[in-house]
């Protein structure tokens, strides 16, 4: 099998996407291990939404925040100069936790992982979560900086312990139905927005975004919020989601939301990204689409009544 790419939720190998069956070089085979149990983080929504807030702090305050990289990269160009700076951060907390049936563990060695200084703990994951700000192109306009993450048990449900934290020098890790909450007034939990333009956006956590740990279900590690940007001391956020993404979309008008499969489009249903050509039927005002012959998809479930739509690639 060539060009596997797997979701997670497979009970077999066969039910994976590949293009093509062919005999392998040895060389280029690759071997898959099963397994009946996984963790499966989960972000919470509720928290999510309810943490998102703009906060301004002098540059000078931000000390082990600009030494662990979490500000946007112009402020290399201006830090340890005279003169006052601020920084204007979208703030929010990202609470993730595990429902599945094992403990989520980091992929890498433990003598491999990274001593912070400032933070006075061991970081075990580089790429744990991801933050994006997408703008109504569905572009990334900006992103958070958080090199990499300490896994602990925060809190967890009744009835069960916590086993992992930070603040010694043990193992680290998400028990089962317990969570690690980053909250908004940790350092780096935020996108720095001082140079973003006023407007309408969508805010993105993804967890586990490279697929380095296994979990039984991928499809429920993102969460989006609708914000609306247009002044340093307020955000007004209008929904949030943890809908499943199995294709990003870019460009459009929807702000970078996921393909909704199956979708209706001249009244059939489409299971999959489809190639428009330049006849119009249909398309309403959707001129761009119109005059496009790349490949795209909805992003609501009934195009003919919605409009909503976006490119399945990034480039043309």
């Amino acid at each position: 099998m060539f060009d596997v790419r797997c979701k997670g939720s497979e009970s077999e190998l066969s039910e994976c996407s590949y293009s093509d069956y062919s005999r392998c070089r040895y060389y280029d085979m690759a071997s898959v291990i099963c397994t009946q149990y996984a963790p499966d983080l989960v972000m919470d929504i509720r928290l999510f939404k309810q943490s998102i807030k703009v906060d301004t702090h002098p540059l000078h305050h931000l000390r082990c925040s600009f030494e662990e990289r979490c500000l946007s990269p112009e402020v290399d160009n201006i830090w340890g100069r005279s003169g006052f700076h601020n920084r204007h951060l979208l703030k929010f907390t990202s609470r993730f936790l595990n429902k599945g049936a094992v403990t989520f563990r980091p992929h890498i060695d433990k003598s491999s992982w990274q001593w912070h200084q400032c933070h006075e703990h061991y970081h075990s994951m580089e790429t744990f979560a991801i933050y994006d700000l997408i703008d109504n192109n569905g572009y990334r306009i900006a992103h958070g900086q958080k090199a990499s993450f300490c896994l602990e048990d925060s809190d967890c449900e009744p009835g069960y312990k916590k086993n992992f934290n930070c603040t010694d020098k043990g193992d680290q890790g998400i028990t089962v139905n317990c969570a690690d909450n980053y909250s908004n007034r940790i350092d780096c939990q935020w996108i720095d927005v001082t140079n973003v333009p006023f407007g309408n956006y969508s805010l993105r956590v993804d967890a586990n975004p490279l697929r380095n740990v296994t979990e039984s279900d991928w499809l429920n590690n993102r969460a989006v919020c609708e914000i609306g940007y247009f002044n340093r001391d307020d955000i007004i956020v209008r929904g949030c989601t943890t809908d499943p993404c199995y294709q990003e979309s870019f460009g459009g008008n929807s702000f970078g939301h996921c393909c909704q499969f199956p979708f209706v489009y001249n009244g059939q249903l489409h299971y999959q990204c489809i190639q428009k050509n330049n006849s119009s039927e249909n398309n309403g005002n959707n001129s761009e689409l119109n005059n496009e012959n790349r490949s795209w998809c909805s992003t609501t479930n009934d195009f003919d009544q919605d409009g909503k739509w976006g490119y399945c690639s990034e480039k043309i």
